[in-house]
């Protein structure tokens, strides 16, 4: 199940594009510009059009929008002879924009300089490539955790990163493998994302 929504009028277009327009990163530039080129021309306005945002992503809350939309967060706890304990978050998108060809790779190099980790290939969906970035390490972790904690996540996402992040503070902190707490990571693990049945919103009494 999904929701979708859709502007019926030119003036809700209009009034999208205005809260918007500056702050695009990704090659749907493309068909934003495309939009306003339109708009102008059909209602004799002057919308300008921007290049690609190219600020610094600690800077906004660009990123944790583009979590809320392709990023997951996983845990995982491996069981056997030894307890593997790690945190990741993964974050994937196609290698090209399919109307403009406008590649994502400027920045998803962009995403793994920011995490401190490296850009990855991915390949699935009847062999489709995909960029990814894995914030797995140390250094990630803690970036994450401390962006995180100045910009919320508005989906049901918010949920799981709140769990997530209670798994990399221990491992920071390495106090993950304590037999106390690989059982309180072993539930955690069990009880978020599709396994996720209890849900609250009370964190979208903060958006403004």
């Amino acid at each position: 199940m999904s929701c979708v929504l859709i502007f019926h009028t030119d003036k809700g277009v209009i009034n999208f594009i205005e809260h918007i327009n500056g702050y695009l990163r990704t090659p749907k530039i493309y068909k934003l510009n495309l939009t306003i080129n339109h708009l102008n021309d059909k209602y004799n306005l002057t919308m300008l059009k921007h290049d690609v945002d190219l600020s610094n992503l600690e800077a906004n809350n660009w990123f944790a929008g583009f979590i809320d939309a392709d990023g997951g967060f996983q845990i995982r706890y491996t069981k056997g002879l030894k307890v593997r304990i790690a945190c990741s978050l993964n974050i994937e998108q196609r290698m090209l924009e399919p109307i403009s060809g406008l590649s994502y790779q400027p920045l998803f190099i962009k995403l793994s300089a920011f995490l401190g980790t490296k850009l990855e290939i991915s390949q699935h969906n009847l062999n489709k490539e995909y960029y990814k970035v894995r914030g797995y390490n140390r250094k990630s972790l803690d970036i994450i955790l401390k962006y995180l904690s100045k910009f919320n996540l508005y989906s049901s996402k918010y949920l799981d990163y709140k769990d997530w992040a209670v798994v990399a503070e221990l491992l920071l902190d390495n106090k993950a493998y304590l037999p106390e707490n690989k059982i309180k990571i072993y539930q955690i693990k069990h009880s978020m994302n599709k396994k996720r049945i209890m849900f609250t919103w009370d964190h979208l009494k903060t958006l403004k």
